[in-house]
Parts: structure tokens; C-alpha cells; sequence
């Protein structure tokens, strides 16, 4: 009963995610742990796709998978606090900055 709440509550605020953002994301998480990368948690996004975050050594990262095909990645340093955007055009993409960032 309160998770029908929560959704209720939850659809009214954004679009739950759709079928290309569910595909994306099952690319992505495919892409990641084929190279060793594991997500912390991984939720239905506020901005209508799907959240996906990640612990790392040097930090978090923050992968936003939308409904309309776009991507969007961030990473949050451990030690300054300073947020780093990085422009995703595909998939692979968020590999080869993880391999940076680790």
C-alpha cells in the first residue's frame, strides 16, 4: 500500500521512465559490469528516465539516463566536493571517462 502511494505520488512529479530509457540503461549496466563497475543504486529519475549513481574510489558518479535518448554523467569528487559534468553522446563513452576517473 505505501509503495502504491509512493508511485501514485511519484508519477504525478515526472514520467516514469520509458522504453528507450529502460534500454539504454540495460546497455549501460551490461557495459559495466563487463568491465568490473557496480552501481550503488540504480532508481526510477524526478527527471522523467533513470538515475543511476555509483561509488568509486576517487569519488561518486552521477549517470542520468532520460526518456528522450539523452545522457548526462557527473562526477563528485571525495576530497573537494567540486561536481564535473561530462557530455555523453553514446554509451561507451561512460566507460572510457570511468577508466580516467579510476
Amino acid at each position: 500500500m505505501k509503495i502504491d502511494r509512493l508511485n501514485h505520488i511519484r508519477k504525478e512529479l515526472a514520467e516514469p521512465p520509458n522504453e528507450i530509457a529502460n534500454k539504454l540503461t540495460v546497455q549501460l549496466i551490461s557495459l559495466l559490469f563487463e568491465q568490473a563497475y557496480y552501481m550503488f543504486r540504480v532508481t526510477p529519475s524526478v527527471e522523467e528516465g533513470i538515475f543511476i549513481e555509483m561509488d568509486i574510489p576517487k569519488g561518486k558518479v552521477f549517470i542520468e539516463i532520460y526518456n528522450t535518448e539523452d545522457i548526462a554523467m557527473c562526477f563528485r569528487d571525495s576530497i573537494t566536493k567540486k561536481v564535473i559534468p561530462y557530455p555523453i553522446n553514446y554509451i561507451k563513452e561512460i566507460i572510457h571517462i570511468l577508466e580516467i576517473l579510476y
